[in-house]
């Protein structure tokens, strides 16, 4: 029974992921720990470093077919915890820490016992707008992502 399990568990994590390792489904736009966009500011505390194995990425479709809206896919985060996704639609430039915000926060998802977490957004995103993932218990940025295509 065990082993029917874990087999059912690793088939859906791989089809989770499915469309975010595949470049036909659109461009993947990295996320990457808030201390390292970020270095030596307020998003550069233990607590961020805590989270230096997370990582994940937005994906933005090809095209603007029948679901123009951008997913997202983020692990190496604790297990069943709960994330918010915040906006900054006008972007935020590495290193700057000046061009970080305003954000909307736009929903929340749960990890899994993995620290693996996905979110799907309602609809598409700005072009150039950047994606910040919070930890929710403490409201402290530990993901961002690059600006969007």
């Amino acid at each position: 029974m065990g082993r029917l399990v874990g087999f059912v568990l690793l088939a859906a994590l791989a089809i989770s992921r499915a469309p975010v390792d595949s470049a036909e489904n659109g461009q993947k736009v990295s996320l990457s720990p808030a201390f390292e966009v970020f270095p030596g500011t307020q998003y550069d505390t233990p607590l961020t470093h805590s989270y230096e194995d997370a990582h994940g990425s937005v994906v933005v479709p090809n095209g603007g077919g029948s679901n123009p809206a951008c997913s997202l896919v983020a692990n190496g985060l604790l297990a069943d915890t709960i994330y918010t996704v915040h906006v900054d639609a006008t972007g935020s430039t590495a290193g700057n820490v000046g061009t970080a915000g305003p954000w909307v926060q736009v929903g929340q998802f749960e990890t899994n016992g993995g620290g693996h977490g996905s979110f799907e957004f309602a609809s598409a995103l700005p072009s150039g707008a950047a994606i910040y993932i919070n930890q929710a218990s403490l409201d402290k940025t530990v993901l961002i992502s690059g600006n969007l295509p």
